[in-house]
């Protein structure tokens, strides 16, 4: 029964987006405009360095958001390179090179094929934000608020 809700929802997501990295980056680019964030970088490429779309929040935080368009949960190894480009690497992203933006205040992954426990541990070590297809649904089809998806108060 999980395992038809999950197919279910990716299935709803990929209607409206695709099924490829490029679809699920445009696709939270347009989520977060519809949240009233300002788009600093929309989809990423190989020059990128790490972060895929990046935004300011309506209360003026710096957000970056890696995405994975995956069918099998992310490794650990996924969560530790996006935690370094957004930290010590952050010099080398696009968004930093481009526009001189400070390091972002709210990192966020987002993963069609789920999270494994060790990849929760790392992202939880390292303050990074995970979202799953199923907080994807509810931000995407349910219209609930990322802060509210994230578990925060307010952005």
């Amino acid at each position: 029964m999980e395992a038809d809700i999950r197919r279910l929802r990716f299935e709803l997501f990929t209607a409206l987006w695709g099924d490829d990295w490029r679809g699920l980056e445009m696709g939270v680019a347009y989520l977060l405009q519809r949240e009233g964030c300002g788009l600093v970088q929309r989809a990423g490429s190989s020059g990128d360095g790490g972060v895929d779309v990046a935004a300011f929040t309506p209360g003026a935080l710096l957000v970056a958001v890696q995405c994975k368009a995956y069918k099998s949960p992310v490794k650990p190894n996924a969560i530790q390179a996006f935690h370094y480009a957004t930290t010590n690497g952050w010099e080398s992203t696009l968004s930093y090179r481009r526009w001189r933006h400070p390091r972002p205040q709210l990192r966020i992954m987002v993963i069609t094929g789920g999270f494994g426990p060790a990849a929760r541990g790392v992202a939880g070590n390292e303050g990074i934000h995970l979202v799953d297809l199923d907080a994807l649904a509810n931000w995407e089809h349910y219209g609930m608020r990322l802060p509210a998806v994230l578990g925060l108060e307010d952005w």
